[in-house]
């Protein structure tokens, strides 16, 4: 009996570490989607100066490799290579001296928080 209890006390501390990784996985995501959310403005306030663009969409892109690197949920990783694709194609824009458009990145990034925001 004492060894069924023992396994049973096993089982749920390791099943309530299990929600405890995801719930500081969701967590880490959403201050992650804060973060680049706050680029992004970063990035809308920049003006239409190419160089001030780059500078603040690569900011987005390292935070966007840090999330990558963090996560193994499919729906994260898909919206982190959305924005990606996005934070890169108007950093291409602003290396060649124009001006972006940013609303891709605006819109892509938007959907990460709410993917991980879980809605």
């Amino acid at each position: 009996m004492k060894l069924v209890s023992a396994l049973a006390a096993t089982v749920l501390v390791a099943g309530g570490l299990t929600g405890c990784s995801a719930i500081e996985r969701a967590l880490d995501c959403a201050d992650a989607a804060a973060t680049i959310a706050g680029e992004v403005q970063d990035v809308q306030n920049a003006g239409e100066d190419p160089r001030v663009i780059v500078d603040e969409l690569r900011d987005v892109e390292r935070t966007l490799e840090d999330l990558k690197n963090d996560t193994d949920n499919a729906e994260v990783k898909q919206a982190v290579e959305d924005l990606e694709k996005a934070v890169t194609t108007a950093r291409t824009q602003a290396e060649k001296g124009k001006t972006p458009n940013i609303q891709p990145v605006t819109d892509a990034a938007s959907d990460l928080t709410n993917v991980c925001a879980g809605g």
